[in-house]
C-alpha cells in the first residue's frame, strides 16, 4: 500500500510541474544561428530564396533516406515552396512570404498538419569575409506541451 502511495504522489508531482512549469515559458519559441560565407550576397540569395539548391544542403534530408523533397520556385522569388516528406523527418512545407533582394528572406514553415506557420527569416550582410548569414525561427507555442519544449 505504502508502494501505490508513493507512485501515486510522484505521478501527482510530476502532472503538477508539466501543468506549472509552462506558466513561466515564454509563449514563443526562437532559434537563430548564423554564419560567414566567401561570397556576396548576390551569389548566394538566389539560391536561398528560390529553394533552387536546397536539396543539397537541407540538413532535414540527411537525417532521412526516404525523405524526398518538391521544390516550386516562382519568379520575384515570393510564393516559392519547398516541401518534404520522409519516415523519420515526417512532412512539412515552406514558402517564401516577403523578400528585399541580397538583404532578407521571410518565409512561413509548416510542420505536418499544423494549422499556424512558424517565421523563418534570413538576413544577408555584407562584412569584410564576404556575407554574414542569420537564419532564424520563430513560433508560437501551445500550453502546456509546447511551451515545455
Amino acid at each position: 500500500m505504502k508502494v501505490l502511495r508513493v507512485i501515486l504522489i510522484i505521478v501527482a508531482v510530476l502532472l503538477a510541474a508539466i501543468m506549472i512549469v509552462p506558466l513561466f515559458s515564454p509563449a514563443t519559441a526562437e532559434v537563430s544561428a548564423e554564419t560567414t560565407i566567401d561570397l556576396e550576397a548576390s551569389m548566394i540569395f538566389p539560391s536561398v530564396a528560390s529553394f533552387r539548391d536546397r536539396t543539397l544542403w537541407d540538413p532535414w534530408l540527411t537525417q532521412d533516406s526516404t525523405a524526398e523533397a518538391t521544390i516550386e520556385s516562382r519568379a520575384g522569388y515570393v510564393g516559392s515552396t519547398y516541401a518534404w516528406e520522409g519516415e523519420a523527418v515526417g512532412s512539412g512545407r515552406m514558402e517564401v512570404i516577403s523578400v528585399r533582394e541580397n538583404e532578407y528572406i521571410e518565409s512561413h514553415l509548416w510542420f505536418g498538419e499544423v494549422e499556424e506557420p512558424a517565421l523563418v527569416t534570413w538576413t544577408f550582410e555584407s562584412v569584410d569575409e564576404g556575407t554574414r548569414i542569420v537564419w532564424a525561427f520563430t513560433q508560437e507555442t501551445a500550453y502546456p506541451i509546447g511551451l515545455l519544449g
